[in-house]
């Protein structure tokens, strides 16, 4: 019965950029809102240390806090588990369900200058099949992710956030 207390949406897109790149776009949280227009996953997000100190995302280490208020659950906390050159993940928790959201970053499979993006979540817990495959929910956030990764690759293709 595993189907009931998990579910998981990837949604992947190419970028005619470098990882590196992507990476340095996605994570300016800063300047999201001169580049996200067809959707509004997150409205507002900030990374808080152990000693109560803001800091930039890019230099969020696992263990920090996320303050997240987005479409999807409302005001959150979450917490960093991994922030490498390739991940960027954190997870949550709210209405009843665990969130382990993930960004992705490999190298695309024609050449390094190309980058395949991913943007993941993975729900667990007693409410995760409101996420499952007959739910009406999961295109809902599939589409935000979709409208999100066509947002980030016209910042970064554009060489205006670089």
């Amino acid at each position: 019965m595993s189907f009931l207390t998990n579910a998981s949406i990837e949604v992947p897109i190419t970028i005619n950029a470098p990882p590196a790149t992507v990476r340095k776009v996605l994570l300016d949280f800063a300047r999201w809102p001169e580049w996200k227009n067809k959707q509004n996953i997150i409205n507002h997000l900030h990374v808080k240390t152990s000693d109560d100190s803001t800091v930039l995302v890019q230099d969020a280490q696992a263990g920090d806090v996320m303050y997240i208020d987005s479409v999807q659950s409302g005001a959150v906390t979450a917490e960093v588990y991994v922030n490498n050159e390739q991940t960027f993940g954190y997870i949550g928790k709210a209405y009843g369900f665990t969130a382990r959201h993930s960004w992705v970053m490999q190298p695309g499979a024609a050449d390094a200058e190309t980058t395949l993006f991913k943007h993941c979540e993975q729900f667990s817990g007693p409410t995760a099949w409101a996420f499952g495959y007959c739910s009406p929910l999961r295109p809902w956030i599939r589409g935000l992710f979709a409208a999100f990764n066509e947002d980030l690759k016209a910042a970064v293709e554009s060489g205006k956030f670089c």
